[in-house]
């Protein structure tokens, strides 16, 4: 799947703020505590969030971790994921 100009810019933000919460405990603190306000001033802008922003540390390495996504809305995306 070919992602979009936006997709791709969205993409980028999004890796940007990972490595800064690599990189600084305090920022990732202040992400998982408080995600929209963290985001909004790292990026130096208020961002119009339209969903509630979730943050969880995952770097343990002694877990594995699984995310549960939006079930899609097409049964044969759904047929297709877990019929193989």
């Amino acid at each position: 799947m070919k992602l979009t100009e936006e997709q791709r810019k969205g993409q980028r933000i999004l890796f940007k703020i990972i490595r800064e919460a690599w990189e600084n405990e305090s920022f990732k603190k202040a992400l998982i505590d408080n995600p929209e306000e963290t985001i909004s001033k790292f990026l130096g802008q208020k961002i119009p969030f339209r969903k509630k922003i979730i943050v969880t540390d995952q770097s343990n390495q002694d877990y594995l971790y699984i995310n549960i996504p939006i079930k899609p809305n097409d049964k044969d995306v759904d047929d297709h994921l877990f019929n193989e």
